[in-house]
């Protein structure tokens, strides 16, 4: 047997709820079309009941005259006693149902007509007789009910989307920021049950996935821990042969294999995750590196469109990755070219460089750990191969892209995408 869960029986009360006031309009809708639909005029009918009205008017009192006569007798028909006939229109003296039906077959083919009955001496009985009923009233009840109609279905519609949609939306803007920041933020259980069980288990994993990190990051300091006292001891009895000519190389591997250890851990620990973000001025940071590399002889150049950009980021983190990008500019291509443009809605970085470029088939190779396109691992034609990833991984922290692309004129593109604050 088909089971309902609680959140899919909500919304399909919701749906029955909505189905079930549309049609209550459209039975109102009829009805009001049945009431007002224009019908022709029972003369027979009409007749006899202003015969009615003549003889109680010829036979009540004055002061019951009136009363008798206020409310109306059909709806095709109104009645007025008053002092002054109708001026345009017949005016019947000596009133016989006989004669007034043929009085009023004879104008049947209009709208409406006016008679005047003499009842007694300055006392006549106005009437207005409609052979068709009036079609306004049945025009404003359409307009009126489609307006109802279509109101109710958008609130309806409204109410499911934020009874389903709002939630789920909500739920991916969380996931995307525990995305960001694993571990950080704990996802409120709200919303629907089935969304609920969704974000228990989402918090379960970003508990799991933050022990893994923080399991991987310990695992790697006790590792580079043990690793520096074998390196030292291996420094120290080198020392006994310092004048054999392969002292020094031996002594490079070693201080080699200490700063790969570094860097590895440094990789690991990734700080950036902890740093708070802070409103800063994307400009002035690129302008501080670019300055940083020139006063160091390096040949960087900056340009931007604008003075000033606010964005909302972390300032350690980006200065590290722009400071790699650039670093492996000036390592690979000697002269580096950064400028800083902006979009509707975000912000392009871009660093040029003058250097060979890297194969098409390797362009996104170079974001894996440890992979480097110069393969001899040397420490003089290249690091550890972790500049980039560290870079991709800051600026998708930051929401952003960062992608690759060898220019027609020689050299690489690195182009950084970054929204607005």
């Amino acid at each position: 047997m088909f089971k309902l869960s609680r959140s899919s029986t909500r919304i399909l009360l919701l749906l029955v709820c909505g189905l079930l006031i549309c049609f209550g309009l459209m039975h109102w809708l009829l009805g009001v079309y049945r009431h007002n639909a224009p019908r022709k005029m029972p003369v027979g009918r009409v007749v006899r009941r202003i015969n009615h009205a003549v003889i109680l008017a010829r036979a009540l009192p004055f002061k019951k005259r009136h009363q008798a006569l206020e409310h109306p007798y059909t709806n095709w028909m109104h009645l007025k006693l008053s002092s002054k006939p109708y001026r345009e229109e017949r005016r019947v003296y000596a009133f016989t149902p006989k004669a007034f039906k043929h009085l009023i077959m004879i104008g049947r083919h209009k709208r409406f007509q006016r008679f005047s009955i003499l009842i007694k001496d300055n006392l006549w009985l106005n009437v207005l007789l409609f052979h068709m009923r009036k079609n306004l009233t049945l025009q404003i009840s359409l307009l009126l009910a489609l307006v109802l109609l279509f109101i109710s279905m958008i609130t309806m519609c409204l109410l499911a989307i934020s009874r389903i949609a709002l939630p789920y939306e909500n739920f991916a803007n969380a996931v995307k920021q525990a995305a960001s920041e694993p571990g950080a933020n704990k996802l409120v259980l709200s919303g629907p049950p089935l969304l609920q069980e969704a974000k228990t288990a989402m918090n379960e994993m970003q508990l799991r996935f933050a022990n893994l990190l923080k399991d991987r990051t310990q695992l790697l300091a006790a590792i580079s821990h043990d690793l520096r006292t074998p390196i030292t001891r291996l420094k120290l009895r080198a020392e006994s042969f310092e004048e054999q000519p392969y002292y020094d190389k031996v002594v490079d591997d070693l201080n080699e294999m200490e700063q790969m250890i570094q860097s590895v851990l440094a990789f690991a620990q990734d700080n950036s995750r902890e740093e708070s973000t802070t409103r800063l001025d994307l400009v002035a940071l690129l302008e501080s590196q670019v300055n940083d590399n020139q006063d160091a002889g390096f040949s960087v150049s900056f340009n931007s469109d604008v003075d000033k950009l606010a964005i909302q980021g972390r300032l350690l983190s980006l200065k590290r990755a722009f400071s790699n990008v650039i670093n492996n500019g000036i390592k690979y291509g000697h002269e580096v070219s950064v400028s800083c443009t902006v979009e509707e809605d975000h912000v392009n970085v871009t660093f040029d460089d003058k250097g060979p470029g890297i194969p098409e088939h390797e362009l996104e190779r170079v974001f894996e750990p440890f992979y480097r396109v110069e393969p001899s691992r040397s420490r003089q034609t290249g690091g550890t191969g972790l500049g980039l990833v560290v870079a991709r991984e800051v600026i998708r922290q930051h929401e952003g892209e960062i992608t690759l692309t060898n220019l027609p004129e020689g050299g690489l593109r690195v182009l950084v995408c970054l929204p607005l604050a």
